[in-house]
């Protein structure tokens, strides 16, 4: 599958201070990338990335043009294993997940991303989702 998002061509092994930069710089880098590639690019090699598309060159609801991957994140100290087991029970197939930068093995920290069939272009049904 193809999936179109903003992915930055530069990887990251801590969190970057310069999310601002980041933002700018990706905006204009809206491309398909083969699901495994993006899985790779983001999960492997550290590549901030935004799943949704925008019209202009500002990250801005309003200017949302489409998105597809859906993310939650998983500050509370809750098992991987129950965000799978509730995810299997929801019938909702987990695109891929990883660990966030600030995760520790005292406090685990996921990010967890959910692949929509097809894009989603209203921005009212990309907030409902």
């Amino acid at each position: 599958m193809k999936i179109t998002a903003l992915l930055d061509e530069i990887g990251y092994t801590s969190k970057p201070k310069n999310l601002g930069e980041i933002s700018k710089r990706i905006v204009c880098c809206a491309k398909e990338h083969e699901e495994g590639a993006l899985v790779h690019a983001v999960a492997e090699d550290g590549k901030s990335f935004c799943p949704a598309t925008f019209i202009c060159q500002e990250r801005k609801k309003q200017y949302m043009s489409k998105i597809q991957i859906f993310g939650l994140d998983f500050d509370d100290g809750t098992s991987y294993e129950d965000i799978k087991r509730c995810a299997n029970e929801l019938q909702i197939p987990i695109l891929f997940s990883y660990h966030t930068f600030s995760s520790t093995e005292e406090k685990p920290r996921y990010r967890v991303l959910f692949c929509h069939e097809v894009p989603i272009e209203n921005i009212d049904i990309a907030e409902f989702i």
